[in-house]
């Protein structure tokens, strides 16, 4: 097999065009623009093996990243709002890593969890801030003069 060297498209070795570009394999061999060697077919076969392996590895990563948001999202109801934010920046991550796009929904559902955790977050500490400021109020102004 070769290869054509100006988009890269695997031909049969009888071949004088490309089946994709239409550019001319024999006048490829006359401008020595490109050597198709051995060496050649193993960095492409190498480099289509190693982008399959890449794009497995991001995937993986995204999965990881977003069930660890997903976490940090449901924790951050019971522990604080830092680990909401941290759910929200981990399935943004998630997504934006992972190059398949096979863990989007799994990311998403993060972002989601942790944004309605940080809203849940903010409204109780708005309430139990108000509901303090209430009781230090009555507490202070029971203190006899």
């Amino acid at each position: 097999m070769k290869y054509c060297a100006f988009c890269g498209t695997e031909l049969p070795d009888y071949a004088i065009f490309c089946s994709k570009c239409g550019k001319s394999l024999q006048a490829e061999q006359d401008n020595s623009r490109f050597e198709h060697t051995d060496n050649y077919d193993f960095s492409m076969k190498e480099y289509k093996e190693n982008e399959k392996l890449s794009e497995k590895r991001s995937a993986t990563n995204g999965k990881i990243l977003g069930w660890i948001g997903i976490i940090c999202s449901i924790l951050g109801f019971l522990a604080g709002w830092y680990l909401s934010l941290a759910g929200l920046v981990l399935g943004i991550v998630g997504i934006n890593i992972d190059k398949t796009g096979e863990t989007a929904r799994l990311n998403r559902a993060a972002i989601i969890i942790s944004v309605i955790s940080f809203i849940v977050e903010i409204l109780l500490l708005v309430f139990l801030g108000k509901m303090g400021f209430s009781i230090f109020n009555q507490a202070v102004n029971s203190i006899p003069k």
